[in-house]
């Protein structure tokens, strides 16, 4: 028995002795973001987008497949495009059925065709076009530059949508303060033939002083803000422009509405600017119908405890109908736009 007894201890001995071995005590060396073995323990960061059901990594200088193992096939390395080209990690895979890959720089968008390695296309872009919007459908790109809304099409041909935006008229960027499931203001619909677009007036909104940290030297820089019981709230409105017809309608929503039928005799723009109230709802989850006939948006009153998911007419701008509405004691909080099923496009 002392034998056994003795035998069994050793076992012990062996198992546990590689254990203890291969357990470290972390020091503040290894764990802190500096320390000189952090580097040694630091997460890889992967950064990851879908070519249809593929999935895909996106590198600093390439791009490619990934494997549900982690296996990487390398596709394309931006040194095929030339000296101009220096991050991949924005590159995008719009067409499911082809293979080209979708890449921007500071002068040009392009799509590469990774199999025969050959651009296929290319539109011009520049550094000072800010809210950029693409379709995938029609090429066409949606941007603002200096505060002005416009619209290039898949040739380059650029067409100006506004003249009056400032820093008090702000297009194409998300509004009601990032709410409600709002975080951009420009919307193509599926075939990529009519953008819908956020028109904030915020002109009579309060500056509020605010620290711009960008500088070396924090700047102050005003902001507008709506103080409680203090200042008026912004007003916003929607347009669809028609890529093929180039003009603009704005939807009749009920502020609006109200507006023009109180000012029949004077123009669109005129009735915009005879806002006296602020808009007593909030447009938020704005998408097209499948074929772009229709626009679908949740209006929200003030009190967010009313909400309606309500159909435009993409083409006069004319209310039609209102899908559903939800009321709560407490509140609703519309964070998605309405979908369709992609195998049937009327449910």
């Amino acid at each position: 028995m002392t034998r056994i007894k003795h035998l069994l201890i050793a076992l012990c001995a062996l198992i546990v002795l590689p254990m203890n071995a291969q357990q470290k005590l972390f020091t503040l060396e290894d764990l802190n973001f500096g320390g000189r073995n952090a580097h040694k323990f630091r997460v890889q960061n992967l950064y990851l987008t879908w070519w249809g059901d593929q999935l895909m990594y996106l590198d600093a200088e390439e791009g490619g497949t990934m494997s549900d193992k982690g296996e990487r096939q390398t596709l394309f390395r931006l040194s095929e495009l030339g000296s101009d080209w220096h991050s991949a990690y924005s590159a995008q895979y719009p067409y499911a059925d082809q293979p080209l890959v979708l890449l921007k720089n500071s002068k040009e968008r392009v799509l590469y065709n990774f199999k025969t390695h050959q651009t296929v296309w290319h539109q011009p872009t520049s550094a000072d076009e800010q809210n950029q919007h693409w379709s995938a459908a029609s090429r066409a790109l949606a941007f603002t530059r200096h505060h002005q809304l416009f619209v290039r099409d898949a040739d380059g041909n650029e067409t100006q949508l506004t003249t009056d935006g400032s820093r008090e008229i702000v297009y194409g960027e998300a509004v009601h303060r990032n709410e409600f499931g709002i975080d951009e203001g420009l919307f193509w619909s599926a075939d990529g033939q009519r953008l819908a677009f956020y028109r904030m007036d915020q002109s009579m909104v309060t500056d509020y002083p605010q620290g711009d940290i960008d500088p070396r030297e924090a700047e102050m820089g005003p902001d507008k803000y709506p103080m409680a019981g203090t200042s008026k709230s912004h007003e916003v409105t929607i347009g669809i422009y028609d890529l093929k017809s180039k003009k603009t309608v704005y939807l009749k929503t009920p502020v609006l509405d109200q507006a023009l039928k109180d000012s029949a005799s004077v123009s669109l723009e005129h009735a915009l600017a005879l806002f006296e109230s602020p808009t007593p709802v909030y447009f938020s989850n704005i998408t097209f119908s499948p074929d772009g006939k229709h626009v679908y948006l949740f209006e929200l009153n003030r009190d967010q405890n009313d909400c309606r998911l309500v159909s435009y007419d993409a083409v006069t701008g004319q209310r039609e109908y209102v899908l559903c509405r939800e009321k709560s004691d407490k509140y609703v909080e519309p964070l998605h736009p309405i979908q369709f099923l992609p195998w049937n496009a009327n449910q």
